[in-house]
């Protein structure tokens, strides 16, 4: 150690200082992923959801993983998980409604998720555990099985005044005589669950 020329240390420090220096714009930008869709609340106020989808393949299969950013006036923005699937379109923001009163709701083709800022509470709801919706895609007059992805939400779900009853409709991509059209969606518990109704 004695032997050790004084330039070396300052040799060292001036690499640590020059890579650090070089490596945090590089931790910044990997750490921060741009959302792929921000949605303004009523009236132009802070209320915005933003939606940032990443995609991963294994093999020949894709999966899209969904997080949602919630800003809220005079809070601390609230991050939640949007679950994740083979579907890699972003949300329109026709889909997602804020309110009534402080909550927000919004639809993807295979789920519903109401956010209350009280709290806050997150209750998603993927249509497919809808026993009724299961019922009637395994009717056999469907042979090739009635799939909700063939099916996109038509607006935003809406709740009434109270919070608690509300609806949601989905119309299909593509029509075709051997499906229906639409589908109706309904909830008697503020979006805990929701049900066909034929």
């Amino acid at each position: 150690m004695k032997d050790t020329p004084w330039w070396m240390y300052v040799l060292v420090v001036a690499i640590g200082i020059g890579a650090g220096l070089l490596l945090r714009p590089l931790l910044q930008t990997t750490s921060t992923a741009t959302p792929n869709v921000r949605c303004a609340g009523p009236t132009g106020s802070e209320l915005a959801l933003s939606e940032t989808l990443t995609s991963s393949f294994a093999g020949q299969t894709q999966n899209v993983s969904r997080t949602y950013l919630l800003e809220r006036p005079a809070q601390v923005p609230l991050q939640f998980d949007g679950g994740n699937d083979a579907d890699s379109t972003p949300i329109t923001c026709s889909q997602v409604s804020f309110g009534p009163g402080a909550r927000l709701l919004f639809a993807r083709s295979t789920e519903v998720q109401v956010v209350e800022f009280i709290g806050p509470t997150v209750k998603r709801f993927l249509f497919a555990n809808d026993k009724t919706f299961s019922s009637y895609a395994l009717n056999p007059k469907f042979k090739l099985g009635l799939k909700l992805e063939e099916y996109t939400p038509n607006g935003a779900p809406t709740l009434d005044e109270a919070g608690k009853n509300g609806r949601l409709e989905l119309k299909r991509l593509k029509l075709d005589s051997s499906f229906p059209n639409r589908l109706l969606f309904s909830t008697s518990n503020g979006g805990a669950t929701w049900s066909l109704q034929k």
